[in-house]
């Protein structure tokens, strides 16, 4: 994805399920999660631990989620 993202320069895309859009990713939140993955080295995430922040859906509680 983020190779898509700086070809076409854009900072988010959304996410399709079927054929439905189910919400939107940024470059940030790909930046922020691979961050996460890095520092817990090659991506394993123990359970309950670090987790990444949840992806925007539109009609969500978060005022960014347009």
């Amino acid at each position: 994805v983020m190779p898509l993202l700086a070809q076409r320069r854009l900072n988010q895309l959304p996410v399709i399920d079927e054929g439905r859009m189910i919400g939107i990713i940024t470059r940030r939140e790909l930046l922020d999660r691979l961050q996460i993955a890095e520092e817990l080295g090659q991506g394993e995430t123990p359970d309950g631990d670090a987790e990444p922040p949840p992806i925007r859906t539109p009609g969500s509680d978060d005022p960014d989620a347009r």
